[in-house]
């Protein structure tokens, strides 16, 4: 899913977001974690990227990619997440609900 994103004006961030009509089980089958595969183009300048999670109660949990060049890779980056980080924010991971990714201004 390309994502063009422009955060030179407020709200200096740019996010997609995938809404699930009926909350997701993400522990089904044993799966430990999440797996993005991210490729930037070279023209951007570095800035943070993230994914989020948010359960039917309305918990969030978001984790940042450690390099905020990853938005200027060339080529395919693999980004593992333990899905543990987002269960340790809270998020219920037997009811996931929304999902975003976005790039925000530093």
């Amino acid at each position: 899913m390309p994502l063009y994103y422009d955060n030179t004006a407020a709200p200096y961030y740019s996010e997609a977001q995938r809404t699930w009509k009926t909350a997701q089980d993400w522990t089904v089958n044993g799966v430990t974690d999440l797996t993005l595969y991210v490729r930037g183009e070279p023209g951007n300048g570095p800035a943070p990227f993230y994914l989020a999670i948010e359960d039917s109660a309305g918990r969030v949990g978001i984790v940042t990619h450690p390099n905020s060049a990853i938005v200027t890779a060339k080529g395919w980056a693999e980004w593992k997440i333990p899905l543990s980080d987002f269960a340790s924010a809270g998020v219920t991971l037997t009811t996931v609900k929304k999902m975003y990714i976005g790039v925000f201004l530093l």
